[in-house]
């Protein structure tokens, strides 16, 4: 093994160990905003409760050793105490919540049976149930369609009718298995809802394709445009293709923007142009109150409708809607009085036009069949029994939903419904996942009650909403766009706290725009709570991209003050642990000190020159300078100079030496000047710094000339002698004696030099005489 590949292996285990941490690291961090987003409180008290038992212990936490070890942090009594408290406290809200948002034990008693073939109620009929859809009056209408998608012209159509006709059970249980049955044409239903159209049509052909020639590879196959795909479904599968777009009013409601529609667009015109024309036949499926939208279609594609290319279908007029009745009894086993049906379907069930809505028919029949058993029936007796069929839908839907008020889980349903509702259109608001319905509703229902709820609303009891199975996730749509007044009538107080939101986001962006869209305009705190809470029924109209902007730009000014608000916080609680630490307690006694140098002594600010000094504070020499009394100021020179002279610092010893130097110049009175001179002087003999030393002492015995006092005298020459003698210049020895004017002051001067000579041949001397 070559030398180089022990340091490789440990380079890629140090890299690995990175990149494992930082991975776990972020997917700890990506888990704490999931529990942030979802609001669950619970789980985020009890992580709160851990962080601050494990960081701010005051034995053992983490943060708080951190503070202890580097700032030496002296925690006061009582912190453990309130330590203990706060903890105490958070643990207890933790499970106050926990027992507010935890599923309650009582379940919805919902039996579900299977799944019955004649009454759907809000359901639409599928290919399942082909047989029985014969028997429920539209088997001429299936064949005029039949006939006319079978003619060789047929290119495009349209199938229109009003909410409630039964469009999606005459394209699925009606035409769909027929053409299939006949073979002589492929059927393929599509619903179209909030996906791309483009997506959903082509995942729709690409599996006919597949299912009929398993052997093309996929994914080249998924990669082929639509155009093109149009063109060669056929091909493969052999004979002509039918596609039935259902819903399509869903493609004008998710692609608001003309630009978002133009891909599909240009797709299907490509189709309608090619030449020779491919076997590929296309029959729209919409509601005739938005049969105008197709126009854009038409223009671009320039077709020409005929009377055997539009199906207009209708509701059932009295006799067939009795007939209905009859087979759904029959099927049931209900008795069924014709006489008394007949005159019920015309006095309460036909509408101004005279006819019956086939998804009234299957209200009543569900109305029925959730009778007891014996007012299960058509007659007269039991009508009467069950109180009349006044606002049918109304009394329907409010009846369902009765039970969840016993569960606390009413509200949850209505706002499930609600947001499944476009209430700009008055349209299904698409195909919406568990997770977007969470996200819609955040802040306004508990996630386990969302889905609680629409377990509930999607069972085959109740069956207001119907699940939808998709690739990646399960989606859900409302069943049946019929119950859509009854919803928002039932919604009552709900609705109008979102009729207030809608105005207040109308006026508040047209005053943001009218203001040059300035700051200032932007939605406070608490209008985006509204705003928030009633998010799921906002309605966009056409300035959806500056409300969105609008809300935006708030949502981050909030968040900008929410982290300057949090940035001081932090600053406050960093100064306030600095202040309880040994440095802050230091400073505040030097703060006092010196806010004291004015009104105390001369021999205490002495004391607190020296004090400061020795901490190394710049201010000390302030205080000496405020000094009055020369002797004073001189001391504390002296005792400064000789803490200096003692630092393991030569640099910072030296700066500090020279700024009491500076002080020491500015004694007028020669002996106390001459005493702290030498004191400066010896510090810098210490020091080793003989040049200086030897200035100094130079000065200080000019000064001693101008000392009268002999005692002062002797004593100041004694101590230029001693740092004379420390810097073993014995010359100046001699000459500091020689100034002397008595005796006894030449043998004192001298005694002293001699003793630091003693001292530095014997160390032994100076501490034996320390210890004496």
């Amino acid at each position: 093994m070559s030398e180089d590949q022990p340091d490789a292996l440990s380079t890629a285990v140090s890299t690995d160990i990175v990149q494992s941490t930082t991975e776990k690291s972020a997917e700890f961090v990506r888990w704490i905003a999931e529990l942030i987003q979802k609001r669950n409180w619970f789980t985020l008290l009890l992580l709160l409760d851990v962080a601050l038992f494990f960081g701010f212990k005051r034995e053992g936490g983490i943060i708080i050793g951190f503070f202890q070890r580097f700032f030496a942090l002296d925690l006061p009594l009582w912190y453990a105490d309130v330590f203990w408290m706060v903890l105490t406290g958070i643990f207890i809200a933790a499970i106050a919540v926990a027992v507010k948002t935890m599923p309650r034990a009582a379940k919805l008693e919902v039996q579900e049976g299977g799944e019955r073939k004649v009454i759907k109620g809000l359901r639409s009929f599928t290919a399942e149930d082909a047989d029985m859809f014969e028997k429920l009056q539209r088997s001429d209408a299936v064949a005029a369609c039949l006939e006319s998608l079978q003619r060789r012209e047929f290119r495009f159509g349209v199938l229109m009718g009003e909410s409630g006709c039964g469009k999606t059970s005459f394209l699925q249980a009606g035409i769909l298995p027929k053409l299939n049955r006949a073979s002589t044409c492929h059927g393929i239903y599509i619903k179209f809802s909030d996906r791309d159209p483009i997506e959903m049509v082509k995942e729709a052909l690409v599996k006919a394709v597949l299912d009929a020639e398993p052997r093309l590879n996929r994914a080249k196959t998924e990669l082929v445009p639509l155009s093109r795909l149009l063109i060669a479904a056929p091909q493969v599968l052999k004979k002509p293709v039918v596609l039935f777009f259902d819903q399509f009013e869903q493609f004008f409601v998710h692609q608001r923007q003309k630009a978002d529609r133009q891909p599909f667009v240009d797709a299907l015109t490509a189709w309608y142009e090619a030449k020779p024309p491919a076997p590929l036949k296309i029959l729209v499926g919409i509601r005739a109150d938005l049969l105008h939208e197709l126009y854009e279609l038409q223009r671009t594609m320039g077709y020409v409708l005929s009377r055997y290319d539009v199906f207009k279908l209708e509701k059932f007029e009295p006799e067939a809607a009795v007939e209905v009745l009859r087979v759904i009894a029959e099927t049931e086993g209900w008795e069924f009085d014709r006489s008394f049906v007949t005159r019920l379907v015309k006095e309460d069930l036909t509408s101004s036009e005279g006819k019956i809505s086939p998804v009234d028919l299957q209200i009543l029949a569900e109305t029925v069949r959730k009778q007891p058993s014996t007012r299960r029936a058509f007659t007269e007796a039991a009508y009467r029994q069950m109180g009349g069929l006044e606002g049918l839908l109304n009394r329907y839907l409010a009846e369902t939903l009765e039970v969840l008020k016993l569960n606390n889980l009413y509200q949850a349903a209505i706002q499930v419904l609600l947001a499944l509702i476009n209430r700009e259109q008055n349209l299904r608001a698409g195909v919406l996942t568990l997770a977007e319905l969470e996200d819609k509703l955040k802040g306004i229902v508990r996630p386990n009650e969302l889905r609680q709820a629409i377990n509930w609303l999607a069972s085959g009891e109740v069956r207001l909403i119907t699940a939808i199975e998709r690739q990646d996730a399960t989606g859900y749509e409302l069943a049946h766009e019929r119950i859509i007044p009854a919803v928002v009538r039932l919604a009552g107080q709900e609705l109008k706290d979102a009729e207030r939101a809608n105005h207040l986001l109308d006026r508040r962006v047209n005053e943001w725009l009218g203001n040059g869209r300035s700051s200032r305009y932007l939605l406070s705190w608490r209008e985006l709570w509204l705003l928030r809470q009633q998010k799921a029924y906002l309605v966009w109209g056409t300035n959806r991209r500056d409300k969105e902007k609008l809300l935006k730009q708030s949502w981050q000014q909030l968040q900008r003050w929410g982290w300057a608000a949090f940035t001081t916080l932090i600053l406050l609680l960093s100064g306030f642990l600095l202040w309880l630490s040994p440095p802050g307690q230091r400073w505040q006694m030097q703060s006092q000190l010196i806010s004291l140098k004015q009104k105390v002594s001369d021999e205490s600010r002495q004391r607190t020159a020296v004090a400061l000094a020795k901490v190394g504070n710049q201010q000390a020499f302030q205080v000496i300078n405020s000094i009055n009394n020369p002797s004073d100021k001189a001391d504390a020179l002296s005792t400064i100079a000789e803490a200096y002279s003692q630092l393991n610092q030569p640099a910072a010893a030296k700066s500090l030496l020279e700024q009491a130097l500076t002080s020491a110049e500015q004694i007028d009175h020669p002996y106390p000047k001459n005493q702290a001179l030498s004191a400066i002087a010896e510090a810098y003999s210490q020091l080793n710094q003989p040049a200086a030393a030897k200035s100094l002492l130079e000065q200080t015995l000019t000064n001693t000339e101008q000392i009268d006092h002999l005692s002062d005298k002797v004593w100041a020459l004694s101590a230029i002698a001693k740092t004379y003698a420390e810097l073993e210049d014995w010359r100046q020895v001699n000459r500091s004696a020689a100034l002397c004017t008595s005796n006894d002051c030449k043998a004192q001067v001298l005694s002293t030099g001699l003793t630091v000579r003693a001292e530095q041949l014997h160390p032994e001397l100076k501490e034996e005489e320390e210890e004496g």
